[in-house]
């Protein structure tokens, strides 16, 4: 009966949260037919397993097999618009590369909690522009410093193309990722932002 329940809470917030059987497949890299089995009560979803499934429902296991997990809670108010503001407000990155994450850090912060689907949204539009940041930061340093060894020091026209260049790409990768899941959540679907490291 417990494995029936947690199967049902699983396909529940996996429907409410926009997800195919496929994509949370692809977000716990567990294999479709074990979120299938899981789904139907046919094998058990522990250990990793529950693990990897609560954190991409944004959920703790504990909510899973034990706390009964209502998602139509009524503090938690559907408002896609404040969603596309808060993901569109990584933008913010254009005029300094700190604000794409301050800006949404605070829109975060003042419906945290409050907004269906807000916390898992603001953790990947966060946790990308943090990797996106400290990224930008090693490939700098490190094409500076191959540069520097290859002219002996002296930065010429020529590696300071390549440098804006690299930085220009950046900037597009990240405008590309923003516009890409601005379109997603007009089509109510779960934002992606991939690769980043997990840091909420």
């Amino acid at each position: 009966m417990k494995d029936n329940i947690i199967g049902e809470k699983i396909k529940s917030l996996r429907i409410a949260q926009g997800f195919s059987q496929a994509e949370l497949a692809n977000q716990t890299a567990l294999s479709l037919r074990t979120i299938q089995r899981i789904e139907n009560s046919e094998t058990e979803a522990r250990g990793d397993s529950l693990i990897r499934l609560s954190k991409a429902l944004n959920v703790t296991p504990a909510e899973l097999t034990k706390n009964p997990v209502d998602i139509n809670a009524a503090p938690r108010l559907e408002n896609n618009s404040y969603l596309l503001m808060l993901n569109l407000s990584a933008i913010c990155f254009l005029a300094f590369p700190l604000l794409g994450v301050i800006a949404p850090l605070v829109l975060w912060s003042l419906k945290k909690g409050s907004i269906y689907n807000i916390d898992l949204v603001a953790k990947r539009v966060i946790n990308f522009q943090i990797s996106w940041v400290l990224c930008g930061i090693f490939l700098w340093v490190i094409a500076v410093i191959l540069t520097a060894l290859k002219t002996n020091g002296i930065i010429d026209l020529g590696s300071t193309i390549i440098l804006f260049s690299g930085v220009f790409a950046m900037y597009a990768i990240n405008l590309t990722y923003i516009i890409t899941n601005t379109i997603i959540l007009l089509r109510k679907r779960t934002v992606v932002y991939q690769p980043a490291i997990n840091f909420f």
